[in-house]
């Protein structure tokens, strides 16, 4: 599939191509929001049906619970988690999570971060495919390649990067993927329906981190074609074969209160949960949008812990 020639308005263009140079310019997230000492990371390409996708990759810290001198005797090596950033399927901008990923890979696990293709230069499904790709090629080339543990990998995703991280896990289910089984997956913040045009947050918010022109934005240029929009991979929560997707894979859903996106992850989340998908959902309920980044400090590490957690217990070998 490629990107949808649905053509795009030159004021939306502009728009969306003036945030991404402006986002150039942002520094990272607050030194007090880090857990642990900041990590050093380094690029790795892979390869995808796009092209070779920059990856971010932070190596896993020995002698830990996931990455013990057992585990390296044994030749499993440690396990591998995807950390997708945000952006609203715009700005490119893997650096905010540098304090998610440093606190991760402190856990023991290799972490890798795609820097995917993001409007308006491309269009659904670029980042769809490319981020499933990636895990393709981590499953099943890894372990020859870096030593890593190809048959532990999880993936969470923050905002847009959580609808990301769970495409993956649709895309392995209609290719009926057995290679790439996925032990978690934690969408944070996400945007599950792009379809929507009016939304409200549970709690009243009069000035929201994402308002609505924000989303008409990411609408007009990142899923142009309006037909599209209603489609799983667009949308997963209008996917009727998302619980049979999910099914077998832990999920951690976190929303926040003060959200314009947390009303559709709680349905998400409770949907899911009625059909049988092992979910765990919290909903923090002062928070808006990106708590893992701004507002709340402590919101923030809890919401981080709460990660590093979820995922600890599911990579482990005895899980």
């Amino acid at each position: 599939m490629a990107g949808s020639s649905a053509n795009i308005s030159s004021k939306n263009y502009w728009m969306a191509y003036i945030g991404q140079r402006a986002a150039l310019s942002l520094v990272g997230p607050p030194k007090s929001f880090y857990l642990g000492k900041q990590r050093e990371h380094r690029v790795l390409p892979i390869p995808t049906r796009h092209g070779d996708v920059q990856c971010w990759v932070y190596d896993a810290a020995p002698g830990t619970k996931l990455n013990t001198h057992t585990d390296q005797s044994r030749g499993t090596g440690a396990p591998i988690h995807v950390s997708i950033h945000g952006g609203g399927c715009i700005l490119s901008s893997p650096w905010e999570d540098d304090h998610i990923n440093s606190h991760l890979a402190g856990l023991g696990m290799v972490v890798v971060s795609p820097v995917y293709s993001c409007a308006p230069q491309k269009r659904f499904p670029v980042a769809e495919e490319e981020v499933y790709d990636v895990c393709k090629w981590l499953s099943t080339k890894s372990r020859e390649a870096h030593g890593w543990d190809s048959s532990r990998i999880s993936v969470s995703g923050f905002s847009a990067g959580g609808k990301l991280a769970l495409n993956i896990a649709q895309q392995a289910h209609a290719e009926s993927n057995e290679t790439l089984r996925l032990r978690a997956l934690a969408p944070y913040f996400t945007m599950f329906d792009v379809t929507r045009s009016k939304r409200r947050s549970k709690h009243s918010n009069i000035f929201p981190v994402v308002p609505a022109w924000q989303l008409a934005l990411v609408q007009a240029v990142y899923f142009p074609d309006i037909a599209s929009r209603s489609t799983p991979l667009a949308s997963p929560y209008h996917d009727p074969a998302l619980a049979e997707a999910c099914r077998g894979i832990p999920l951690l859903i976190t929303t926040g209160g003060r959200d314009t996106l947390g009303v559709e992850g709680d349905e998400v989340a409770r949907r899911l949960g009625d059909a049988g998908v092992d979910v765990t959902h919290k909903c923090f309920e002062a928070a808006d949008h990106a708590y893992t980044h701004k507002g709340s400090k402590e919101t923030a590490r809890e919401s981080i812990m709460m990660l590093g957690d979820f995922l600890t217990k599911h990579l482990s070998l005895e899980s």
